[in-house]
C-alpha cells in the first residue's frame, strides 16, 4: 500500500516532525569527502596560451546536481592569458591569498582575501589581472547535471 501525501502529512503532523524526516532512513549510501589542509587532487588547467594550477577539493554528482569545489592559483606573470569562462549554474569565489581584478559580465571587481563573489555562470567571467605575485581563491560551482 502506498500512502497519499495527505496521509504522510497527517502522520508527520501527529509525530511533530517534517514530512521529509519520514524518509531519512531510505538513503542507502552517501558520499562524504574530507580533504586535509594542503591535500586534494592536484591538476593543471590548460587553455590556449595559458596554464594554471588548481587543486580539486570536492566533486559530487547526484540527482541532477553537480557540485565542484577547487582551490585555484593564478600568477601575475600570466596576465593577458587568463582564460574566460561561460558555463551553466552558479559560481561562488572567495580569495585566500593575493589580489585580483575579476571580470564578471563586463563589470570589474577588485577582490582580495575576505571578499566573495557569486554569479550566474552563464555570463562571461574570468580573471582580468592578477595584482600580486600570485592570487589563490576557492571556487565552488553548482550545476544541474
Amino acid at each position: 500500500m502506498s500512502p497519499s501525501l495527505a496521509t504522510l502529512e497527517a502522520l508527520a503532523a501527529a509525530l511533530e516532525v517534517p514530512v521529509v524526516s519520514l524518509f531519512q532512513n531510505t538513503i542507502r549510501t552517501a558520499d562524504v569527502n574530507f580533504v586535509k589542509a594542503g591535500e586534494g587532487i592536484r591538476a593543471k588547467r590548460h587553455a590556449p596560451g595559458h596554464v594554471h594550477d588548481y587543486r580539486l577539493l570536492a566533486s559530487f554528482q547526484n540527482q541532477g546536481l553537480k557540485f565542484t569545489a577547487a582551490e585555484v592559483t593564478l600568477n601575475r606573470k600570466d596576465n593577458g592569458t587568463h582564460p574566460v569562462y561561460y558555463s551553466r549554474g552558479f559560481v561562488y569565489l572567495t580569495p585566500t591569498e593575493g589580489r585580483c581584478t575579476y571580470d564578471c559580465g563586463g563589470t570589474l571587481f577588485e577582490i582580495e582575501r575576505g571578499d566573495s563573489l557569486t554569479f550566474d555562470a552563464q555570463i562571461r567571467h574570468g580573471a582580468s589581472e592578477v595584482k600580486t605575485e600570485s592570487f589563490t581563491f576557492i571556487s565552488i560551482a553548482a550545476i544541474r547535471a
